[in-house]
């Protein structure tokens, strides 16, 4: 099982459909705020009254308990810097105008944190792998999780629930199989839960991909076919060049296509011909096999406009209605 780049680990769409499931919830719940606080916990929309949109929002199911279960604001960054954190601000009051209450707000930083933010920031004396910022008057807690935050924590057996899912986002891998801790069963079953939530996209994107490599498929095939017959039929060598130079460029541009979107190329057919290989194909062409026999019969008496009336009683020259075009034809191919 393996997820598309477009929802690997810490990109928005994964981030927030992971942090709305059910197991996630507690997990965080009952780190910052206890035990007590498991399966009260429901996700709530983040659209605020000035248009501004943040990530995940859970509060109580029921509304009188917000004074003992505070709502719980979290935000996946992937650069986390002082911008950042005055948006933690505005979004953290934009709740507590919501709701009349101030928020946890737990920051998750996937990349990088600013060293102003870090300058900040120190180790929180309730949970070991988390940082805290200042917060007084915004909020009542602001925690912060990054790469260096869990560090210390990713070797212990087993993962602690949010230490396994931070470790998830910051590794953005796309496989259970390429994750550090891809033992841990935490670990495990954040996978399980992103398979089960994209896995119709998944599927619908493996349709787009098979669709995708029959055409291209299709039409290397018919360019390669083309090139073929033009070599056996068409006798002008200019015109023979340019056109399999024209479906040279089509190959190129698919194999191109193909190792670009990592779909595997089409190796060189050697019995392909090329412009300069094609120039030496010839195949015996029936309209000028009968001109040179009416050449040879006639000698210096050639009258082309019998021959061409021949010609076409005997179901040949379909490509000409002029004695003249056909003529010209013949003493280009000749040449």
């Amino acid at each position: 099982f393996t997820l598309s780049k477009k929802y690997s680990p810490g990109t928005d769409l994964m981030s927030k459909s992971i942090l709305d499931d059910k197991h996630v919830i507690n997990m965080i719940v009952t780190k910052v705020i206890g035990e007590a606080a498991k399966d009260k916990y429901i996700t709530k929309p983040t659209k605020w009254p000035n248009y501004t949109k943040s990530d995940v929002l859970y509060c109580p199911i029921k509304i009188n308990e917000l004074k003992d279960l505070p709502p719980i604001l979290i935000e996946v960054q992937h650069t986390a810097n002082m911008n950042f954190y005055r948006k933690l601000m505005e979004y953290s009051l934009s709740v507590q105008k919501e709701y009349s209450v101030l928020p946890i707000v737990i920051a998750i930083c996937i990349h990088y944190t600013s060293n102003e933010l870090l300058e900040m920031s120190s180790v929180s004396n309730r949970i070991s792998f988390m940082k805290e910022l200042p917060s007084h008057g915004w909020a009542k807690s602001c925690f912060l999780i990054n790469k260096e935050s869990i560090l210390n924590f990713e070797d212990k057996t087993p993962l602690e629930p949010v230490v396994a899912l931070a470790h998830f986002f910051v590794e953005q891998q796309t496989s259970l199989l390429h994750i550090k801790r891809h033992d841990d069963a935490t670990v495990q079953l954040l996978y399980n839960i992103a398979k089960h939530i994209f896995e119709g996209e998944l599927a619908a994107d493996q349709d787009k991909d098979d669709a995708l490599e029959k055409v291209c498929t299709e039409s290397y095939d018919q360019l390669a076919m083309a090139k073929r017959l033009l070599a056996e039929d068409v006798s002008d060598d200019a015109a023979r060049k340019r056109t399999i130079d024209c479906l040279d460029n089509g190959i190129k541009y698919i194999n191109d296509f193909k190792k670009k979107h990592k779909i595997s190329p089409y190796p060189s057919a050697a019995n392909e011909p090329t412009a300069s290989s094609a120039a030496r194909i010839k195949k015996i062409n029936p309209d000028w096999q009968f001109v040179d026999s009416y050449r040879e019969e006639k000698a210096k008496r050639m009258d082309w406009k019998k021959c061409f009336e021949l010609a076409k009683e005997k179901g040949l020259f379909k490509k000409y209605t002029k004695v003249h075009s056909a003529k010209t034809a013949y003493f280009r191919a000749k040449r």
